[in-house]
C-alpha cells in the first residue's frame, strides 16, 4: 500500500460573514489556500472526506 502521509488538516465551515471568519482565522495564525485540486466522497457509513492538493505543488 502506498504511504499516505498527512500534510495538512483544513476546517470547512460554514459562514455568516465570510470576511470576519477569515480575519478570525488569520489571527489565529492560519493561511488561507486557493488554487485548490479536491475532490469529495463518501464513504460506506456516510463520512464525507474532502481531499486536495494544492495546484501550486510542482
Amino acid at each position: 500500500m502506498t504511504d499516505l502521509s498527512c500534510e495538512e488538516i483544513k476546517a470547512f465551515v460554514p459562514a455568516k460573514d465570510f470576511a470576519l471568519s477569515c480575519a478570525f482565522y488569520q489571527h489565529m495564525g492560519f493561511q488561507i489556500a486557493w488554487q485548490m485540486i479536491d475532490f469529495i466522497i463518501y464513504d460506506p457509513s456516510g463520512v464525507l472526506w474532502r481531499i486536495g492538493q494544492s495546484s501550486d505543488d510542482g
